[in-house]
Parts: structure tokens; sequence; C-alpha cells
């Protein structure tokens, strides 16, 4: 028999592995099981007198190691770890993340900037300079208005943008290391003291600038009934600055995901959404 046919040794396994018929008794299976056996000696008959092979395969082993496969470039079996063409050859996107992202900054040379670039660069592309003046000098014209013998504002110091830097800082620290009370922070206790912000800017300094924190000028408030009244309006230039940012910086990829995010509030304020059949409602 010539094992290196594959239709030789397809009939030989066919006849070995093939499954009884489910309306067969047992009787029907024994009989079907003498005429396989009857078949499988002639065809061994035929193919070779070899008794070695007559041996291998009616005593019920195969030799795997003579049988060998047609080699043809490619096998139906598959090794246990997954072959490239399952998940595909190409990675060199994933290889050139990099200077992807930086071919695709180069029809805007104004705004030009690498994948390299620290998070503090990144992030001052969209929290630039404008914006940080426009909160030192709104925040300052309010703590001005605003004092007087009773007011919290007094003894008022004007801040600088490198001040208002740092106050932005502490906010983004708090953010991140929670504490029960914002007097934690500057705490003399080693456990809940946070050098970041405790060297950084005093206590009452910090507190000041959260009480006098602004964007916008309140004299310049229209009332309800006028036609130009804007709930937005403190908050809207600085709304205006960081949109015109987004634009000028960031340009988006062709593989987008966008979805909305359900914020849960219980105080009054009327942009406040009413949803029964969300289960932020």
């Amino acid at each position: 028999m010539d094992l290196n046919n594959p239709k030789h040794v397809e009939e030989i396994l066919d006849i070995l592995f093939s499954l009884p018929d489910e309306s067969n008794s047992e009787t029907e299976g024994d009989e079907g099981a003498v005429d396989e056996l009857n078949a499988l000696d002639d065809t061994l008959g035929r193919a070779s007198n070899d008794a070695s092979v007559r041996q291998d395969v009616l005593g019920g082993e195969l030799d795997t190691d003579s049988v060998v496969l047609p080699s043809n470039g490619s096998t139906d079996i598959t090794s246990d770890s997954e072959s490239e063409e399952e998940w595909g050859v190409d990675c060199s996107h994933f290889n050139n993340v990099k200077s992807s992202f930086e071919a695709r900054r180069q029809g805007k040379p104004k705004h030009d900037f690498s994948a390299s670039d620290r998070e503090l660069e990144y992030f001052s592309k969209f929290f630039d300079d404008d914006i940080l003046t426009l909160i030192t000098n709104e925040t300052n014209l309010y703590a001005k208005q605003n004092c007087g013998s009773r007011s919290p504002s007094n003894n008022w110091v004007d801040s600088t943008i490198q001040g208002m830097k740092a106050f932005i800082g502490c906010l983004i620290v708090m953010g991140i290391h929670d504490l029960p009370a914002l007097r934690n922070f500057w705490s003399s206790d080693p456990v809940l003291k946070v050098d970041a912000t405790a060297d950084v800017m005093m206590s009452k300094r910090f507190k000041k600038l959260l009480e006098n924190i602004h964007c916008n000028n309140n004299e310049t408030k229209k009332p309800r009934d006028h036609a130009e009244y804007d709930k937005l309006h403190k908050v809207r230039p600085f709304i205006e600055k960081v949109l015109r940012n987004c634009k000028d910086n960031y340009e988006p990829s062709s593989f987008l995901s966008v979805d909305e995010s359900m914020i849960p509030f219980k105080g009054r304020s009327s942009m406040k959404q009413y949803m029964p059949m969300k289960p932020v409602k």
C-alpha cells in the first residue's frame, strides 16, 4: 500500500473511523462492523501484500509515523498557538503609531506637535495662557467688586498666571488624591498631608482663590427677561476658548466612538433635565 498517496490514507481512515447509522440495531451494527473489516481487508490486499501494514491497521493501531501527509505547502491542522494568518500579518499600523500621528499633523504647522510631547505640554495646547489670563483677570475683578468690611475677599492680593496654574494644579491633585476634608491636604499629620498641595500653596491663599474664582464679569450679565439672556454667562468665555482650542489642536482619526454620559444631579438648576426612563433620572 502506498501510504504516501492521500487517497489511500483517506480511504483507510474513513473505514476505521466511520460511524454507524443511528437507525441500526446492535445486530445491524455488528454486521456492519464485519462488512467494514472485510472491505478493509480487501482494500489492503489489493493495495499491498505487506504483512506488517496489515498488522498495524487491523490490530487497531495505525502507525502515524509511517504516514506521510502530502506536502502541498499548507495543512488543515493548526498548532496550539494561533497562526499569523488568523490575526493578520500586517501590524505596521501599531508599530508606527507615532509616525502616523505626526503625519496627520503636517497639514497644520502652526499647531504641530508630536506624540512624544509630555502630558503637561499636551494639556497646555487646550488649556493655554489665553484661558489662564481670562480666569486670572476675572477672578481679580470679582474679588475687588466684592471687597467690603464683611466680605471674604478682604485683604485680597491679585493673582498671577503662575499662581492660577498652581491653583489649577492643586485642584487636579485633589481630584486624584481624595481626602475627607479640604483642610486635610495641609494637615500636620503626615498620614493626611499631601506635599503636592501643601508645598505649592498656603491653605489660606487656596481658599481665597476658591471663593473668588470667576470666568466672566457679573456686571455684563443680562436680566432674565432680556432677549440675549444667557444661562451660561458665567462660563461662556471659557467655553468659547476651549472649543476654539479643540478645533485648532485636535484632529480626530478615522476610528471614533461617540457616547453620552449621565451625570447624577439633585441640586437646583434650570438646565437640569428630568429623564424618567433612565437609570439616572
